[in-house]
């Protein structure tokens, strides 16, 4: 039996840590494993790097990533000594690092979203950045904080990793809602207990009621407040609520998933009945789940194109260190118009949203 996305990626994590020139020395070392929650795992695991060393995590050109979640006051998810957490599969982790040198790069932020986005021009969201970190809106929109701004990452319970705001190729503003996907598994999720769950469904179907159903007729919400469906609702809910307030001037706010088209896990998360007759991927299912005049705020990126030598998103360093985001079969050449991505009336031509058929 073959190695699934999460193996290959480890293995390929190993392998990049043993080879990089980027790396010191003393950052190869294996070492414990410091889960999301702050407790550690013992091991020593090659996959992580020790304590000392989790600066290094970040590829150079996103080194300033430490610099930016400060000044945003974004605490690194399991972060290790002000750093980010030490394993090499770390979801925020290769956000920062496929992202993080694009914040001052708005042609190659364009070019990115256009794999999923129909994008005339990217423009500044915040700090004169044109991408920011850990967007959890302006108010309180899920109504978790007793009306206060909420906290920017996962302690606002909707937070995108990453946020970009951009003007669509008809004059539009919008914004995107990066949740980022990397090696991540939800097969084994399971939901929370029958009456907490019962109070947060009442909660966010009144977060939901002013600006109308966000799921189709009969779809009931308690089946999705489950990973990786809450943090969709969550976002969904977030989009929703920013623009009803007109946030950042955006006149559509829009989720995009952003995974790797190989994780197939991830993709297959379906854990239960309610999901189950809605599809057979997380993308399909949630898609069919949303009410129709709703469907088109979700669209998914296949994070593959982050290894496109052609495109030229990242570095030669990010992709030998990713090189497991690559499709074991298929051609990546773009075939893009400059700052423009599928429209509603074009046949769906870009390498991800082929690749992304896999998931179907």
């Amino acid at each position: 039996m073959g190695l699934n996305f999460g193996q290959a990626a480890r293995a390929a994590a190993i392998a990049w840590k043993q080879t990089t020139s980027v790396l010191p020395d003393a950052a190869k070392e294996p070492a414990d494993l410091v889960r999301l929650d702050g407790r550690t795992m013992h091991g020593p695991f090659d996959f992580c790097l020790p304590p000392a060393e989790t600066v290094a995590n970040l590829l150079p050109e996103a080194a300033s990533a430490i610099d930016r979640f400060a000044a945003l006051g974004l605490a690194w998810p399991g972060g290790v000594g002000g750093g980010p957490n030490n394993q090499l599969l770390d979801t925020w982790v290769q956000c920062a690092n496929a992202l993080v040198p694009l914040t001052g790069d708005p042609e190659r932020l364009a070019l990115f979203l256009s794999q999923a986005l129909r994008v005339g021009e990217v423009l500044p969201i915040e700090n004169d950045w044109f991408v920011t970190f850990g967007w959890s809106g302006q108010a309180d929109h899920l109504r978790d904080h007793g009306g206060a701004t909420p906290p920017r990452g996962p302690a606002a319970g909707a937070t995108a990793h990453a946020a970009v705001r951009f003007r669509s190729p008809e004059g539009s503003i919008e914004v995107a809602l990066l949740s980022w996907f990397y090696a991540e598994s939800f097969r084994d999720a399971v939901a929370e207990p029958p009456r907490k769950l019962a109070a947060r469904v009442a909660q966010l179907q009144g977060v939901a009621a002013p600006n109308g159903p966000f799921l189709r007729a009969g779809v009931d919400l308690g089946p999705f407040l489950v990973e990786p469906f809450e943090r969709l609702v969550h976002l969904h809910l977030l989009a929703r609520g920013m623009e009803a307030a007109g946030e950042l001037d955006a006149e559509r706010v829009r989720v995009v998933m952003v995974a790797p088209s190989e994780n197939l896990d991830l993709a297959q998360s379906i854990t239960s009945a309610a999901q189950r007759h809605l599809g057979s991927t997380v993308p399909d299912v949630w898609r069919a789940a949303l009410d129709p005049t709703e469907a088109d705020r979700f669209v998914e990126l296949d994070s593959a194109c982050l290894v496109d030598p052609a495109l030229d998103l990242t570095s030669a360093e990010f992709r030998a260190r990713y090189a497991d985001l690559q499709p074991k079969s298929t051609d990546l050449a773009p075939d893009l118009a400059s700052g423009i991505g599928p429209g509603a009336d074009e046949p769906d031509r870009s390498p991800s949203w082929d690749r992304r058929r896999r998931w179907g």
